[in-house]
């Protein structure tokens, strides 16, 4: 879903981006909204927390056209957490 749309190049140049140097899967995601949605994270309150491995772009990139798909997906894997917002 991320990658749709995207050329290979521009896919390249986003994982070269992160500090890990390649882009994160579904899982990874999954795994931060599991934690958050867990008791270990009742403390956290009022973050921003960016699971994206450690991109850093210094133009606005149009961020939730590239990482909501992903953000969604690991949602939609993950359906048995709810977030009370």
């Amino acid at each position: 879903m991320f990658r749709e749309g995207k050329t290979q190049e521009q896919i390249d140049r986003l994982a070269q981006m992160a500090a890990f140097g390649k882009l994160g899967d579904v899982q990874e995601i999954a795994d931060v909204v599991a934690f958050l949605a867990s008791d270990e994270a009742r403390w956290i309150t009022g973050q921003n927390i960016r699971v994206n491995g450690g991109i850093v772009s210094s133009s606005r990139f149009k961020r939730s056209v590239l990482f909501l798909p992903l953000i969604r997906s690991a949602v939609a894997i993950a359906p048995a957490f709810t977030i009370g917002l």
